[in-house]
C-alpha cells in the first residue's frame, strides 16, 4: 500500500481508514498510521500529515500513550513550521496531550521556544499574521504558566515584528 500508492497521497487518505479497519491489533494499527503520517511528511503534504498525525494522536491518547502523541505531533509541527493552516490544529492537540503528562509543562514551553524561531517572520516585506499569532499564543501560554519575564521578552519580539524589524 505505502509503496504502490506513495505518489497518490490524496487517494491513500481516502482509502486508508477502511483498509486498516480490519486490523484488530491496536499496536499494528498505530504503526500503520505512523507510517502514513511519515509518508505525508515525506511527500511534503502538510494537510494530510496534519490529518493523519491528529488522528494518530487521538488513538494514542485513547491508549494512554500521551508521550508518543506528543513526540509525533512535535516532529510533524517541526517539519512544517510555516503552515499556518495546519500547525495551530496540531498545537491544540499537542497541548492537550501535554496536559495528560506530569511535568510536561517545561517541555511544552521548550518546544515553543524551539519552534518559534523557525517561523518566517515576514511574508514579503509585511509582517506575517501567522507568525504574530504564534507569538501571541506563546505569550498567552507563558502568562498561563506565570512566567511574566519570558512573556515580556516575546512581547518585545512581537513588537519588533509588527514594526517590520527583523
Amino acid at each position: 500500500f505505502f509503496m504502490t500508492f506513495q505518489n497518490f497521497p490524496d487517494f491513500t487518505w481516502d482509502v486508508f481508514e477502511p483498509l486498516v479497519a480490519f486490523e484488530t491489533r491496536k499496536d499494528r494499527r498505530l504503526a500503520m498510521y505512523e507510517k502514513l503520517a511519515l509518508l505525508y511528511v515525506g511527500a511534503a503534504r502538510p494537510d494530510l500529515a496534519c490529518k493523519a498525525r491528529i488522528r494518530l494522536a487521538d488513538m494514542l491518547l485513547e491508549e494512554q500513550r500521551p508521550m508518543d502523541a506528543v513526540e509525533g505531533l512535535a516532529a510533524t509541527i517541526q517539519a512544517f513550521p510555516n503552515e499556518g493552516r495546519y500547525v495551530p490544529l496540531m498545537l491544540d492537540k499537542l497541548e492537550q496531550a501535554c496536559g495528560k503528562l506530569d511535568g510536561a509543562d517545561e517541555q511544552l514551553l521548550d518546544f515553543y521556544a524551539s519552534f518559534l524561531p523557525q517561523i518566517d517572520k515576514f511574508r514579503g516585506k509585511a509582517p506575517s499574521e501567522y507568525c504574530m499569532n504564534m507569538y501571541k499564543r506563546t505569550i498567552a501560554l507563558l502568562k498561563q504558566y506565570n512566567l511574566p519575564d519570558a512573556a515580556a521578552a516575546y512581547e518585545n519580539d512581537l513588537a519588533r515584528i509588527k514594526a517590520g524589524k527583523q
